[in-house]
């Protein structure tokens, strides 16, 4: 409800980052589980590196009652604006007597009906929030002319965490399918490398081994620059890899245990390097 209420109330609330390019990704998302209107064939098209959060929301709030893939993701926009308190509050919690729903706000065909159950005042503030949400501007910045490289360093900067996780979202947007999530695939792996001992190896060292398969190099930057379809193709490969590698320090060496691997790094359990090091061999 904060962004709402900031909004209208005047306050900043950040600006939205775009890259702007006519290179398409492989799959897009939705927002929210509602289904975007088509992008025409070459047209430019802007992806959001920064803001989606906001945008999801915005979007939602307004199109709650639009046809959804996922209705209980969808509920979460059903809100509400009180006139008498100037509150926002999930409709769910209002009293609709003397509330009016968010949806109806900025269509003028919904809007003048539901006025008519409130007095002059309320009509008046209800009026003047619709306005500031029409008027409200986000500062927009637009990269162009990036390589994908560029823009996933970008992509890392802005990010609170600086992490090679950043690099793992922008990839996931370039091969995402519903058949395949780069995110829940590196995640699943981790749980079954968990399963056998190896709970310690982070999503930073299975994405070094990943691109040293695909990339024949350890920095998971480089990945940005790989087909879609052999980055796909790069995590089956890393599944085999890696549980091929468990098995053969388990059976011919006798380690159980990712503590009991070397490491070149002196208080770090384990050793994802070692193991990373096998499965680029392999």
């Amino acid at each position: 409800m904060g962004l709402l209420d900031s909004i209208y109330r005047g306050y900043p609330v950040g600006s939205i980052l775009l890259w702007s390019t006519r290179e398409r990704l492989v799959h897009e998302r939705n927002v929210g589980g509602f289904k975007l209107p088509d992008t025409p064939e070459d047209y430019p098209v802007n992806y959001v590196l920064d803001g989606q959060q906001r945008l999801t929301t915005l979007y939602g709030v307004f199109h709650s009652d639009a046809a959804t893939t996922d209705p209980e993701l969808a509920e979460r926009f059903n809100v509400s604006f009180v006139p008498a308190t100037g509150e926002f509050v999930h409709s769910s919690a209002a009293d609709p007597a003397v509330s009016i729903n968010l949806r109806v706000i900025l269509d003028t065909t919904k809007l003048l009906p539901e006025l008519t159950r409130f007095g002059q005042d309320q009509q008046t503030t209800i009026a003047d929030l619709a306005e500031r949400f029409k008027d409200y501007e986000f500062p927009v910045v637009t990269i162009r002319d990036k390589t994908n490289q560029e823009v996933c360093r970008v992509f890392q900067r802005i990010n609170s965490s600086g992490t090679t996780l950043s690099t793992l979202e922008l990839l996931a947007a370039w091969t995402w399918s519903e058949q395949f999530d780069l995110r829940d695939q590196i995640q699943s792996l981790l749980d079954r490398l968990a399963e056998k001992g190896y709970e310690s190896l982070e999503k930073t060292e299975v994405m070094r081994c990943l691109t040293a398969l695909v990339m024949n190099e350890i920095d998971p930057d480089a990945l940005v620059e790989a087909n879609p379809d052999t980055l796909v193709a790069g995590v089956t490969k890393l599944k085999e890899a890696m549980f091929s590698t468990i098995d053969f320090l388990e059976k011919d060496i006798r380690i159980k245990n990712v503590v009991f691997l070397p490491s070149p790094y002196p208080g770090n359990p384990g050793s994802a390097n070692v193991l990373g090091g096998a499965v680029a061999l392999r």
